[in-house]
């Protein structure tokens, strides 16, 4: 993982042990874990048709290959939407100028 994830990783968890009051272990397992909603900041993109679909349908594919590997669900807000991101951001962080400039020109009409 770089350097960028490793510390934006940090910050989460950091973040998560700061905003999560301490509680007794038995009350702790008691209670159902947040939502990714209550968890995480609401951050609305925009996305070409074409991209939204592909978007959802890797989503589903991922979900279902880990719900049969494992029995583990792969909640789209929770877990899908921020892994896309992080990765994306990865990926950015390591193209050159000319790179950048092609991948930005897709999306110019």
């Amino acid at each position: 993982m770089g350097d960028r994830a490793d510390r934006l990783s940090s910050r989460r968890k950091d973040r998560q042990r700061e905003e999560k009051p301490e509680q007794p272990a038995e009350q702790e397992q008691q209670e159902d874990p947040q939502s990714a909603k209550d968890l995480y900041q609401g951050t609305y993109m925009y996305l070409p048709e074409d991209l939204r679909q592909e978007f959802d349908l890797v989503a589903s594919e991922m979900d279902t290959q880990r719900q049969r590997r494992n029995g583990k669900q792969v909640e789209k807000i929770r877990h899908f939407e921020p892994l896309v991101v992080s990765l994306g951001l990865e990926a950015i962080e390591n193209m050159d100028d000319d790179e950048l400039e092609e991948r930005l020109a897709e999306f110019d009409p």
